[in-house]
């Protein structure tokens, strides 16, 4: 976490694919705890935005915070997502887990 207190920062960031441009200028500050929602219609950039989050994409400017770190870097950061609580809640037995190498591991 950085001196300000958000895990996650995304500064005046855009991505463009070829001419087409996904993100414009967008700002986006989290702090732990918090819980926030993409609403958009097809094409708005939401996936854009999760994607870039979790350093499976790069941006094309600005920049992007996850814990300190960069997560396009490699070695930028680790996540382990637990689903005991889910599990509990469903019938699915699905366990995700997220590592360094972004690697994503169905088990």
């Amino acid at each position: 976490m950085g001196q300000t207190g958000n895990i996650v920062e995304l500064q005046q960031v855009g991505k463009k694919y070829s001419e087409i441009r996904a993100l414009q200028s967008l700002d986006l500050y989290l702090k732990a705890g918090e819980v926030f929602g993409l609403f958009g219609h097809n094409g708005a950039g939401k996936t854009t935005i999760i994607k870039l989050i979790l350093g499976l994409i790069g941006a094309s400017s600005g920049r992007i915070s996850v814990f300190g770190k960069d997560p396009a870097q490699q070695g930028g950061v680790n996540f382990e997502v637990n689903w005991d609580s889910y599990r509990r809640m469903s019938a699915s037995m699905l366990n995700l887990r997220v590592w360094k190498s972004w690697n994503i591991l169905l088990s």
